[in-house]
């Protein structure tokens, strides 16, 4: 993925720095912490400097998520972008450019309302046509409109709330206008007359739409327009006259200036045209409108407009899932999103204060729409899984809370209290998986449930350290390598040299799992951890076909024999330096038959079989290292004597295997073997060695004698008299 984070600041060298030091730190943030590479560079060839990024959207670990950036992360990015430059010193605001552009229309249509409304309140001041006490109210209203405009236009807020603040703004100016321009009966007149030529104008429209056409003229006009499209644009339109004609026919009711007979005449042709715009319209709307109009008038508008129109929209849509119904297309998911508005506005009734009379004219109103959504759904079963899913929303706040403050607080505690709280927390993420399938009141919020929980885990998970990284990692690379060795031994035209390699796999694959086991066992992760990695090991197992585990801990256990033995004898050569001469050679003599010793060494796998054999090896090589150089040379010589005993001892088997009786051959060697071991014998001790090991050398050189009696018995009196000397 490529980014681009610009600035649109002078080209300095301090801005440039600031702009760098900002980018490091969100690109880190973004992307390094969450385990995905990136890199980036900062380029002043242009006006403004810029920073050009390239990130990687595989994920380091091979379980990771793809990168996947989407609109409104984009967004939080660039937020926190002006949020890094504004505390460096450069003020920066994070904004869409849609939203800039929409922004500037909406100020650009805001003078001309600042001109009407000024224009209007000055002209009812000069004629003083206003009762005083709705004067000084709609003054009021006025400096607030006019305080919160310049809040606006000097940029104290973020574009989005910016267009939400002129979008409320024009509803209330629109209602300090309203009421004048039904203040008396010529002027609700002219209102009329406007609303008379549009109401024409749709109806015509409507006509056109669902009439086939006559004249050529007309089928020209219509055949490039899209019927589905125009019959929305004109629903849409009707909608909004609908809104006007009732917002009108509720002035002119509220004028205490209209005498009876005028608001009879008025109101007789504002119903005459909602008459005629209401077939359009689904049944109910105008009924509605006028509900929606009467709560917004009241004094406690702001608590009771969002759920008004909660109750419009549910009353709307309950004729269209009828009609579906009776055509057979109607989905659980239209069933549901429809009993969802009710259910909020439910709720919403209980939480509101409102007078007893309004409360109940609401709550009427809301059981008038639950009996006709009745007609096509079962409401208590929806409204019991509502409450679930409410319970279960509740859950996944609490949990979120709980993960942030343990998160902020992970650094402080101690190892075992962090570990205990962080099970905790494991338990209650894993918990809630199966829950959101079982509790979710639909698949939208199944969804979002999952993704926050998943995202949760993965913030535990980051908390866990890099060990559990680590095995991890090894779990992962077990289980793919344990089901392609399933997939070679169930091959049907494997070969047997595939066979004898598979065989080999199995047994490595086997020694990893057990030593994987072994480093769970002794890791320090949670509880939770542990459990669930051991299950992880025992199901890799109960799934292949041919893993010996009792082989491999066998062979397991011997390597930790070895690696002990090679530590222990590395441990002696350091005391080496420290012994006289005499004892030096004997103990260095002592170490170097201990690693020849490779018992412990036989049964195990070829790979550790050499890894431990070259590590002994290398004993050997710094026995040889740690000793003086006089006793280098007396170990030198026991080596020769002992290669010779040996070369003598091989020669004697031959002879006794060849000359297995008494011939004059069988003489003549005895006599030869009888002078070497003579020679040998003096050798041994002209050398100087000590006691101890012209001993064991006389005792291998008599014991390879063995298969001839006389000379062994002649040795041994020939080495008694010079012990005796």
């Amino acid at each position: 993925t490529h980014l681009l984070l610009s600035i649109p600041n002078e080209n300095t060298n301090g801005n440039a720095r600031k702009l760098e030091d900002s980018a490091r730190v969100l690109l880190r943030e973004q992307f390094g912490d969450k385990g995905y590479k990136y890199a980036f560079a900062i380029h002043r060839d242009s006006d403004n400097p810029h920073v050009h990024v390239i990130v990687n959207n595989y994920h380091r670990e091979p379980e990771g998520a793809k990168l996947r950036l989407n609109k409104p992360e984009l967004f939080q990015m660039r937020t926190r972008f002006a949020e890094l430059l504004n505390d460096r010193g450069l003020e920066q605001k994070a904004t869409l450019r849609r939203d800039r552009e929409q922004a500037a229309q909406m100020l650009e249509k805001d003078k001309a309302l600042d001109r009407t409304v000024s224009n209007w309140l000055e002209s009812k001041i000069k004629t003083a046509s206003i009762d005083p006490v709705d004067l000084k109210q709609r003054q009021e209203q006025y400096k607030a409109i006019v305080e919160a405009r310049s809040t606006v236009k000097a940029g104290g807020l973020e574009t989005e709330q910016s267009i939400k603040a002129l979008e409320s703004l024009r509803t209330l100016e629109r209602s300090l206008t309203i009421t004048d321009r039904y203040a008396t009966s010529k002027s609700a007149n002219n209102e009329i007359k406007a609303i008379k030529a549009s109401a024409a104008n749709v109806l015509t429209r409507h006509s056109l739409d669902n009439t086939a056409p006559d004249t050529k003229g007309t089928q020209s006009n219509q055949k490039n327009k899209n019927p589905k499209t125009e019959e929305n644009r004109i629903k849409t339109q009707a909608r909004r006259m609908v809104f006007d004609l009732v917002e009108g026919e509720q002035a002119v009711l509220n004028n205490k200036k209209l005498t009876q007979k005028e608001k009879d005449k008025l109101t007789s042709q504002f119903s005459e045209q909602i008459t005629k715009i209401a077939p359009l319209l689904p049944s109910g709307t105008v009924e509605k409108t006028r509900f929606i109009i009467q709560q917004r008038d009241r004094p406690d508008n702001e608590q009771t407009a969002k759920l008004a129109s909660s109750i419009a929209k549910l009353d709307r849509s309950t004729p269209t899932l009828e009609t579906k119904q009776a055509n057979g297309q109607l989905t659980d998911k239209q069933i549901k999103r429809s009993a969802l508005e009710l259910f909020k506005a439910e709720e919403s009734l209980t939480k509101i204060e409102l007078p007893v009379q309004r409360r109940e004219d609401l709550k009427n109103s809301l059981s008038d729409s639950s009996k006709a959504l009745s007609k096509v759904a079962d409401i208590d079963t929806l409204r019991s899984q509502w409450h679930k899913a409410q319970g279960l929303t509740k859950r996944v706040e609490i949990h979120k809370k709980q993960v942030s403050q343990f998160m902020e607080r992970s650094t402080s505690l101690q190892p075992q209290a962090k570990a205990i709280h962080l099970s905790i927390l494991q338990q209650e993420n894993k918990a809630l998986l199966p829950a959101l399938k079982t509790n979710a009141y639909d698949k939208k919020q199944e969804f979002g449930a999952n993704k926050t929980v998943t995202e949760l885990g993965k913030l535990l998970a980051m908390s866990r350290g890099e060990n559990h990284t680590k095995l991890t990692k090894e779990l992962t690379s077990l289980d793919k390598a344990a089901k392609n060795l399933n997939a070679k031994l169930q091959n049907p035209s494997i070969t047997p040299q595939e066979s004898s390699r598979a065989d080999f796999q199995a047994e490595r694959v086997a020694l990893r799992i057990v030593e994987a086991q072994k480093a769970v066992n002794a890791s320090k992760e949670t509880a939770f951890d542990r459990q669930h990695m051991t299950i992880k090991l025992k199901e890799i197992v109960r799934g292949s076909i041919k893993l010996d585990i009792q082989k491999a801990e066998a062979q397991s256990e011997k390597i930790e024999v070895s690696k002990s033995t090679n530590q222990l004898l590395n441990s002696k050569i350091e005391t080496l330096k420290d012994k006289p001469e005499r004892r030096q050679v004997q103990s260095a003599i002592e170490l170097i038959e201990k690693t020849k010793d490779r018992k412990d060494l036989t049964l195990l796998p070829n790979k550790e079989r050499k890894e431990l054999t070259t590590e002994r090896n290398k004993v050997e090589q710094r026995v040889n290292d740690a000793l003086s150089p006089a006793g280098l040379e007396k170990l030198t010589h026991y080596n020769s004597l002992q290669d010779k005993i040996n070369e003598l001892g091989k020669f004697a088997t031959n002879v006794d295997s060849k000359h297995n009786r008494r011939t004059p051959e069988r003489k003549r060697s005895e006599y030869v073997i009888g002078q070497k071991a003579k020679d040998l014998s003096k050798i041994i001790d002209k050398y100087g060695l000590s006691g101890r090991i012209k001993e064991s050398l006389n005792k291998k050189l008599s014991s390879n004698l063995g298969r001839f009696p006389t000379l062994q018995k002649g040795l041994d009196q020939s080495q008694g008299r010079e012990r005796s000397k």
